[in-house]
């Protein structure tokens, strides 16, 4: 699939952790790339970010085949802010709007680590004792097999939830990573394996952004791409919040 018949530009947006990020895929690759990383910062730093990843990759508004963004689950406020942006952008420009899950995003942020048959759990903060997370094989042809779908668990049951696998390292990604190393740690360390644990903010790992405009545009490009007005987050938890009159988004020229 192309756009303004010569490339594809695609705007990625992750805000469903405390990290704000954007990333812009031009030409098959990554031509910018922003992070901040700050707590309760997207509202008022997001928009401003896409217009400097923007600029930086030498393209416009305009000139965007599909917005891609992390679907969740994550911070409900993060999500909110990201999923506003990534509509109002769309249908002020005419992109199509691409949502990417964000466990599957963060681990593909471990591939380039990982070997077969290592496991990657990907693990967002969901307060209280509990954390969002999904179970992943790396198989031969460094791909990701799905173990275990993206639910709410209970931190003391992570182990059960996970299993045991049979061998392979196990990365954890995500901010949740902390909350369900203890738990994993015990029962793999009990059956010979170390867990090597990434932080979100370790330097081997690209940040979310790149992951959501990689898969983002191989998704585009089989159309697989999301109603604009219908779309919604995947919260996974029941919220109550009330909705800003006014998206980040429309502070933006375009």
């Amino acid at each position: 699939m192309i756009h303004n018949g010569n490339a594809l530009n695609i705007l990625a947006l992750e805000t469903a952790t405390n990290a704000c990020s954007v990333a812009v895929w031009r030409n098959g690759k990554i031509a910018a790339q922003l992070t901040l990383r700050r707590t309760r910062m997207h509202d008022a730093q997001l928009v401003p970010m896409i217009g400097d990843a923007l600029r930086y990759a030498g393209i416009a508004a305009a000139d965007l085949a599909a917005v891609a963004v992390s679907s969740g689950p994550g911070s409900y406020t993060g999500l909110r802010i990201g999923t506003a942006t990534a509509k109002g952008l769309a249908e002020a420009t005419g992109a199509q709007l691409v949502s990417v899950p964000g466990p599957e995003a963060w681990a593909h942020l471990a591939l380039p680590l990982a070997v077969p048959d290592d496991h990657i759990v990907a693990a967002f903060d969901a307060r209280r004792n509990e954390a969002y997370a999904a179970a992943f094989l790396v198989t031969p042809g460094s791909a990701l097999k799905t173990l275990r779908e993206t639910s709410v668990i209970q931190v003391e049951e992570a182990a059960e939830w996970l299993g045991n696998p049979a061998k392979g390292r196990l990365y954890i990604v995500g901010d949740g990573q902390t909350k369900l190393y203890a738990q994993l740690a015990q029962r793999h360390g009990a059956n010979g394996h170390a867990p090597e644990i990434l932080a979100p903010d370790d330097e081997r790992i690209a940040p979310a952004s790149v992951a959501v405009a990689r898969l983002g545009a191989a998704k585009f490009e089989r159309g697989e791409v999301e109603d604009i007005a219908s779309f919604e987050p995947h919260y996974l938890k029941e919220f109550a919040a009330a909705v800003p009159e006014k998206t980040a988004f429309q502070k933006l020229a375009i």
